[in-house]
């Protein structure tokens, strides 16, 4: 079987176990079949625990048929929206907040600018057509921190236009959460008992099938961490709660006693067609390693201040303080936070062999 047939098999795998929500029942299988997966590669696998506030909410119209989902945190309890505000996300991103470059951040700070002004406008919640560029239902990350207290709901753009312009509106909702309990993975490869180890990470989570933004990461990390292996004790550490504001991931780094000899972090939608990509490399070897993604048409800067949370993406936020080499690579397109991302739409085994192979030489440079 070839590299990339290999990768392209392991990213339906992680497909089928669909939905990935944190704490869901597939959520929960990928773990299980992550951890049987590596225990039969020799692996030793250690499952670190967290908890976290899990949210449950449904909303129904008795009049119209609206298809949807209440933003995640936004609102607790039951409650109904007769006048709300009406609001293109998109429209948001593209007028005032153009200057920053951190896509859930412009989300948040609309969101709470929106908020604000429907409670002193009297409305009683938020209808947002948030989509993606191939006009799908986008969902966003939330977690507890928001502090709302106002029912926002997410729609696409279909739905938006077909209730904008409804009289007699009203809808239902009811959201509650509940403390629950999920895992992160940490699988050792130990050849060096001696060393520090090489991490690569990579989330496990996020929102429906995920086949791009997270099956390919988990392909790729498994197929570079075989590679790297070969000449470096491994800690391949898989984070949960990507959504929550890397709960898992944080979590799991403060617990984390070692000193890496580097940090690789894969994020979303790495091998994926028709994708913007993000690099930033933390290394004596920039020019390498910036020389082998060029080849996958990944641009890669360096970090101003390596130390600092607001230079990475993703989960190499929680790894920046550990002050090692580090090459974090994430990207986003059309498919992201939808259901439109499936395996065959976004992917294929020729794309993953590349990403596989330039990654694998990227990673060996960074120390």
């Amino acid at each position: 079987m070839s590299l990339g047939v290999e990768a392209y098999n392991l990213v339906t795998k992680f497909e089928s176990f669909a939905p990935h929500r944190t704490g869901g029942a597939g959520n929960q299988k990928v773990i299980d079949w992550l951890t049987n997966y590596l225990k039969a590669l020799s692996w030793t696998v250690h499952l670190d625990d967290f908890s976290y506030q899990h949210y449950e909410g449904k909303f129904k119209s008795q009049t119209y048929n609206i298809d949807g989902m209440l933003l995640y945190y936004s609102v607790l309890g039951k409650g109904k929206i007769e006048n709300p505000v009406f609001f293109r996300l998109d429209d948001g991103i593209e007028s005032s907040f153009t200057n920053s470059s951190n896509l859930h951040e412009l989300e948040e700070l609309i969101i709470q600018k929106l908020v604000r002004d429907a409670q002193l406008s009297g409305c009683d919640g938020l209808i947002l057509e948030s989509i993606s560029k191939s006009e799908h239902l986008s969902a966003i990350n939330s977690h507890g921190a928001y502090d709302l207290n106002f029912p926002i709901i997410l729609v696409d753009k279909e739905t938006f236009n077909y209730i904008m312009d409804k009289k007699d509106f009203s809808i239902s909702y009811e959201a509650s959460v509940v403390k629950n309990q999920s895992s992160n993975i940490l699988a050792t490869c130990n050849i060096r008992k001696k060393e520090s180890p090489f991490v690569i990470t990579t989330p496990i989570s996020g929102w429906f099938s995920c086949a791009g933004e997270r099956g390919c990461g988990v392909s790729i990390a498994l197929l570079v961490a075989r590679e790297i292996a070969k000449y470096h004790s491994v800690d391949l550490v898989f984070a949960n709660g990507h959504e929550l504001g890397y709960r898992g991931a944080y979590n799991f780094v403060e617990a984390y006693e070692k000193k890496p000899k580097a940090v690789l972090h894969l994020g979303s939608c790495l091998a994926n067609k028709n994708t913007d990509f993000t690099g930033i490399c933390y290394s004596n070897n920039f020019k390498d390693i910036s020389d082998n993604l060029t080849e996958l048409g990944i641009l890669t800067q360096s970090p101003d201040d390596n130390i600092s949370e607001d230079e990475w993406v993703g989960e190499s936020k929680c790894w920046a303080a550990k002050n090692v080499p580090m090459l974090s690579i994430a990207g986003t397109n059309h498919y992201f936070h939808t259901k439109a991302d499936v395996t065959p739409s976004v992917t294929s085994p020729a794309l993953l062999d590349r990403f596989i192979k330039s990654i694998s030489k990227a990673a060996v440079s960074l120390v």
